[in-house]
């Protein structure tokens, strides 16, 4: 009897051992539990990611690579992120993910996009005046679409965002000069272009361009139509379906600050 009570705890000295080693691994390898109540949350590699949610991205592998670079992307997991449900103790590892993701490392995952917006010649609201679209062929659906003068971000041609936006709006547009305003705040990375891609964006507004005599060339393979269009036709596109999704979020945008800004000296 004696024996067998030796046994047992042993046995359980045995365990609480190598949870006590497990727990100080985990320990080693972040400041805190991250399951324990009260402990310290941190984030990584999630801006804008709730609190308490710890993404760690392990390895980005490149799988295929021309244009655009397909990544295998493994992540771990927080332990509580199994189906919503906190069912995991802090001694458990977490989850570990590969996902497919897409992303342009030579534009430093980074495009920019310009709403040309010319303002009505006698004066008025800002509705009544008009803006610069391109109409171009998009490769994905096979088809001609509507959308904002954009394109990719080069640091060595381009130097700032804002040199890119005014490249792009020269070679597709055939526009330059107006005042040009960041739709984002100074803070923001961009905006996640979709939810599988590395890509971000950001978006601007340039009032009151003026035509380019001299525009920058355009790629080989890209068909552009130049279309300048009114905001009540703008706005019956994006309901169509047939504008691509940055485009459609810029518009929204620029219409928001438009409304907040116009009569603010802009007009003048």
């Amino acid at each position: 009897m004696i024996y067998i009570n030796t046994q047992r705890v042993f046995v359980r000295a045995c365990i609480r051992s190598s949870s006590v080693a497990k727990l100080l691994r985990r320990r080693d390898s972040s400041s805190s539990c991250r399951m324990c109540p009260g402990a310290a949350m941190t984030r990584e590699n999630g801006h804008g990611a709730p609190d308490g949610d710890t993404f760690t991205i392990l390895d980005d592998t490149p799988v295929y690579n021309r244009y655009m670079t397909v990544y295998n992307r493994r992540v771990q997991f927080p332990s509580h992120s199994a189906g919503g449900v906190n069912t995991s103790s802090c001694l458990e590892d977490p989850p570990v993910h590969e996902f497919d993701v897409v992303g342009h490392p030579k534009a430093s995952f980074h495009f920019c996009i310009s709403f040309p917006y010319h303002p009505p010649v006698h004066g008025g609201h800002w509705s009544e005046g008009e803006v610069t679209m391109i109409r171009e062929y998009a490769q994905g659906p096979s088809e001609m679409v509507y959308g904002l003068p954009a394109g990719s971000f080069h640091e060595e041609s381009h130097k700032t965002l804002e040199g890119c936006a005014m490249a792009e709006l020269s070679e597709e547009a055939h526009l330059c000069g107006g005042k040009m305003y960041k739709l984002l705040d100074e803070t923001c990375p961009g905006i996640a272009e979709v939810k599988w891609c590395r890509n971000r964006f950001t978006p601007f507004i340039v009032y009151d361009p003026q035509p380019d005599e001299a525009p920058g060339s355009r790629d080989s393979e890209e068909v552009i139509e130049i279309q300048r269009m009114k905001i009540t036709d703008i706005k019956k596109l994006l309901r169509s379906g047939n504008m691509l999704l940055p485009s459609v979020t810029t518009c929204y945008w620029a219409f928001e600050w438009l409304d907040e800004h116009y009569h603010h000296g802009l007009s003048e």
